[in-house]
C-alpha cells in the first residue's frame, strides 16, 4: 500500500479534481455483454475471417486516400471488446517481405497513427467529440473503467491524453505503480515533457521510481528542476526543490528481487548438515507410487526433474505437498498453517472412493508416462502478491484418455470415473488464493455451479501473475486458450481475451494439463506461452493483443483421424512428446527468450514486435531453459551446459555436467546447478557453474549424500524441493568468491 506521505498528500491537493469519487475501482466487463465471435481456426490462433476481410478493405481505403470510409473501418476495429489476430504483410530490413501477426486492434492503431496530418485532423474533428464526452462522463461518475474505454477506442484524440493523465494518477494513489509508471510513459510518448505541468512531472517522478525505473525518474527530475527551480507549488504551498528531492529518497522501488540479491553458498567442499527437512508425502501408498514413477522414469534414461519450487514470503516457506500447500518457518520449520486439498495425492490414494481411480490412472502412465505421476507443475507453481497465495486446485494425476468409437469416427475421451465426485472434477479445476499469514481461503472460482459465472468448467492452466493488485491467469474453456485478468482482493472477473485455439482439447490432452503456463510482464506487454504452437503478446495500457508468434508448423489431423494419430489400444499411450522441460520465458531488456515445451528450438523475439532475433535448435541433450544472466543465455542438458550470446544465439561456452536432478539458482556469477549424479564422485551435489568462463568449481556434495532438488537461496538458507521433502541447508559464511 502507499504510505501516507507528504507527497502524497500535495499531488492530492493539486489533483484532486481529476476524479471526483475517492473510491474508485475497476467494474466489471459485465456493463456491456460481448459479442460473439466468428472464428477460423487455424491449428493455433484465434482469428476472424469477417474481420480479416474488413481490415483489407480498410486498407484499401486509405490506399485511395477516401480517409472517411477508412476511419469508420478502423475506429469500429477499435470499439469491439475481444481482440483477434491478423496476419500482415510488411517490408522487412532486409528488403523481403514478411508475414506478421498481430492483433486487429492493434493494427487498426497504427494505421490511424500513420494518417497525414489532415486526416488526423478529420479523425479528431469527427471522433474527438464522442471522446471528449465519455471523459466527461468518466468524471462525473468518477469511473476509472469509462477513462480506460477513452484510452483504448480514442488514443488519437486529445481528450485520451486528458484520460490518459487520470488513469497515472488514479494508479499512483492507490499504489499500483507499474500502471501508473505505464500510463506516465504512454502520456510522455503523445505529450511532449514541455507541455506538462511540473505537478504531472512531479507525480510521473514518483511513479517511476517506485516502479523502479531509476533512469526515466532521473531524466525527468533534471527537467522538472529546469522548469520549477524554485520550487513545485502544490496547493496553497511552495514547496523546495531539496525538500522534495528528500521524499523522493525514501521511496523505496517495488522491483523483485534478483538472483545475487540474497547472500552466497559455499563453492566448494560439502554443505553444513540441514537445518530442518520436511515431508512431502505422508500417506506410505503414495510414497510408493512415485518412487516407482521415478525408478520407471530413470529406467527408461530420462531425468527425474521435480515441477514444484517453494516460496517463501516474509518469514515462511509455503510448498505444495502432498495433503495440499503447507507453510514453515524459514528458520526452524516449524509448521504455520496448512490447507487440506480434496484432491491431495495423499488423500486420494488413502481414501477408497478415491483410490481405485488414482491407482488406475497411476498404472496405465507407468508403462511409458511415468513423469506424469510427479511432475504437475501446474499443481507444484504457486505464486503470490506478497499478502495472497495464489494456487490452482486439481486432480494431481491426469485422468486417462482413452479411444472411443462415436459416429464412426475415433476420438479420445477420458475415461469414465466409478465416484461421481471424481468424475465431476474431471471436467474442471479451480483457482483459490489463500492468506498468506494464516492459510485461510480467502476467495476460489472456477467449479461446475452457476455461481461460478464466465470461468464455469474452465481449467486453469497455472496460478496467476499478480501485478497492482490484478491477476492475469490463462485458462482454458470450450477448446479456447483464454487471458482473464481478475480482482486479486474477490477473484471476480473483469475481463477475458481469447489467444490459441489448440488442436487438442485439455481434456484428453494429459500433457498440458501437467504443464503450467508462465506469464511475463515488463513495459506494459504481458507475454504468455501458450504450449500450442503459439507466443501470444498483450498491451495491458491498451488492453489488446500486440503480436503473436507461431514455433511449430503443425497442420490439423485430416478429417476423421484422431490427433495422435493411428488407432491405439484403450490403455495404451505412448511417450507424450515434450521437447523442453517447462521453465518460464525470459524477458531480457528488449528481447523475449523462451524454450516452449512444444517447440524444437530455442527462441528469442523482438519484445516489441514478436518478430525472431534469432533460433536455436535443440540438442538432443538439453533439459530446461535455466535463464539469462548477463546476456549469456544459459541451457541446461543431460550432460552438458552451454552458454549462447544473448545478441545472436551464438555459442559462448560449453561445459560437461552431470545429471541435473532439478533447476538450479543463480547467484552472482556462480549458477548452482543441482545433479543427482556428479562427473567424478558420482555422488548428489551442488554443482557451481562459473558464467563468466564456463568452468565448473569445485562441487558443494550435500549431507548424508541426499539428492537435490529445485533450489532457492533466501538470506541465510538454501532450499532444496525434491519429489519427495523440503529441505533447508544453512547458508555457510561468506567465503572466497572470485574463483581463485
Amino acid at each position: 500500500m502507499v504510505r501516507s506521505n507528504r507527497w502524497i498528500v500535495w499531488i492530492g491537493a493539486v489533483l484532486a479534481a481529476s476524479i471526483q469519487n475517492p473510491s474508485l475501482h475497476s467494474q466489471s466487463q459485465d456493463q456491456e455483454p460481448p459479442s460473439p465471435a466468428r472464428f477460423q481456426s487455424t491449428p493455433f490462433l484465434h482469428t476472424d475471417s469477417l474481420l480479416t476481410r474488413k481490415l483489407k478493405t480498410a486498407q484499401e481505403c486509405i490506399r485511395e486516400e477516401s480517409w472517411l470510409e477508412a476511419m469508420r473501418m478502423l475506429q469500429a476495429f477499435l470499439d469491439i471488446d475481444e481482440d483477434v489476430i491478423v496476419g500482415t504483410r510488411r517490408v522487412g530490413a532486409d528488403g523481403q517481405m514478411l508475414t506478421r501477426w498481430t492483433g486487429i486492434r492493434t493494427e487498426a492503431d497504427r494505421l490511424l497513427g500513420e494518417f497525414p496530418a489532415p486526416a488526423h485532423a478529420f479523425y479528431q474533428l469527427v471522433y474527438g467529440g464522442q471522446a471528449q464526452a465519455l471523459l466527461t462522463q468518466a468524471r462525473q461518475k468518477g469511473d476509472p473503467a469509462l477513462l480506460d474505454e477513452v484510452v483504448r477506442r480514442y488514443y488519437h484524440t486529445a481528450a485520451a491524453s486528458e484520460a490518459t493523465r487520470l488513469l497515472a494518477m488514479h494508479h499512483l494513489d492507490r499504489g499500483r505503480n507499474q500502471l501508473s509508471s505505464l500510463c506516465f510513459a504512454r502520456l510522455l510518448d503523445r505529450v511532449h515533457v514541455g507541455r506538462l505541468p511540473p505537478a504531472t512531472l512531479f507525480a510521473a517522478v514518483v511513479a517511476f521510481r517506485r516502479a523502479g525505473n531509476e533512469d526515466r525518474a532521473g531524466q525527468l527530475w533534471t527537467i522538472l528542476t529546469g522548469q520549477a527551480a524554485a520550487g513545485l507549488r502544490l496547493g496553497e504551498q511552495l514547496v523546495a526543490l531539496p525538500e522534495l528531492e528528500k521524499e523522493l529518497a525514501r521511496l523505496q522501488a517495488d522491483a523483485p528481487a534478483l538472483p545475487g540479491q540474497f547472500g552466497r553458498i559455499r563453492a566448494s567442499g560439502s554443505l553444513d548438515a540441514e537445518e530442518w527437512s520436511r515431508t512431502l508425502i505422508y500417506d506410505s501408498r503414495s510414497r510408493e507410487w512415485l518412487k516407482s514413477a521415478m525408478r520407471r522414469q530413470e529406467d527408461q534414461s530420462h531425468p527425474v526433474l521435480p515441477a514444484s519450487a517453494p516460496l517463501v514470503i516474509n518469514d515462511k516457506v509455503i510448498y505444495r505437498s502432498g495433503r495440499g500447500i503447507r507453510a514453515v518457518d524459514v528458520a526452524s520449520g516449524t509448521p504455520a498453517w496448512e490447507w487440506l486439498s480434496k484432491w491431495g495425492l495423499d488423500r486420494m490414494m488413502r481414501d477408497d472412493r478415491f483410490h481405485s481411480e488414482a491407482a488406475a490412472w497411476a498404472t496405465a502412465y507407468m508403462a511409458n508416462n511415468p513423469h506424469l505421476i510427479f511432475s504437475n507443475s501446474i499443481l507444484g507453481t504457486l505464486t503470490s502478491d506478497g499478502a495472497r497465495i495464489y494456487a490452482v486446485d486439481d486432480l494431481p494425476i491426469p485422468p486417462f484418455p482413452v479411444q472411443a468409437m462415436f459416429r464412426r469416427r475415433w476420438e479420445q475421451v477420458p475415461e469414465p470415473a466409478s465416484d461421481p465426485e471424481v468424475n465431476d472434477a474431471v471436467y474442471h479445476s479451480r483457482l483459490l488464493a489463500l492468506d498468506a499469514e494464516t492459510g485461510q481461503p480467502i476467495w476460489a472460482i472456477g467449479g461446475r455451479s452457476d455461481k461460478d459465472g464466465e470461468l464455469r468448467d474452465s481449467y486453469f492452466l497455472g496460478p496467476p501473475l499478480a501485478l497492482d493488485g490484478r491477476l492475469y491467469g490463462v485458462v482454458e474453456k470450450n477448446h479456447e486458450v483464454l487471458l482473464a485478468c481478475l480482482d486479486a482482493a474477490r477473484g471476480t472477473l473483469f475481463w477475458t481475451q481469447p489467444l490459441a485455439v489448440p488442436m487438442n482439447r485439455l481434456l484428453v490432452d494429459v500433457g498440458r494439463r501437467a504443464r503450467a503456463v508462465r506469464l511475463v510482464y515488463a513495459d506494459g506487454m504481458l507475454v504468455c506461452v501458450t504450449h500450442v504452437g503459439a507466443v501470444v503478446a498483450v498491451d495491458l495500457f491498451h488492453r489488446r493483443l500486440a503480436w503473436a508468434y507461431l514455433y511449430r508448423d503443425d497442420t490439423a489431423p485430416k478429417d476423421g483421424e484422431p490427433a495422435w494419430g493411428r488407432r491405439r489400444g484403450p490403455r495404451e499411450l505412448p511417450r507424450l512428446p515434450e521437447e523442453w522441460q517447462t521453465t518460464a520465458p525470459i524477458i531480457a531488456g528488449d528481447k523475449l527468450v523462451f524454450a516452449a515445451s512444444d517447440a524444437s528450438a530455442l527462441h528469442c523475439l523482438d519484445l516489441r514486435t514478436g518478430t525472431l532475433r534469432w533460433q536455436v535448435s535443440r540438442n538432443e541433450d538439453d533439459l530446461y531453459l535455466a535463464g539469462v544472466f548477463d546476456r549469456k543465455v544459459l541451457i541446461v542438458g543431460r550432460t552438458t551446459c552451454r552458454a549462447l550470446h544473448l545478441t545472436d544465439g551464438r555459442l559462448l561456452w560449453m561445459v560437461p555436467v552431470g545429471l541435473p536432478a532439478g533447476i538450479g539458482v543463480a547467484d552472482g556469477k556462480i549458477y548452482y546447478l543441482p545433479v543427482q549424479s556428479g562427473l567424478w564422485d558420482k555422488e548428489p551435489c551442488i554443482c557451481p557453474v562459473d558464467l563468466d568462463r564456463g568452468v565448473i568449481r569445485e562441487p558443494a556434495l550435500l549431507s548424508y549424500g541426499e539428492l537435490p532438488g529445485n533450489l532457492v537461496l533466501h538470506r541465510d538458507a538454501l532450499l532444496s524441493q525434491t519429489v519427495l521433502t523440503l529441505t533447508a541447508y544453512p547458508r555457510a559464511k561468506k567465503e572466497n568468491d572470485s574463483g581463485n
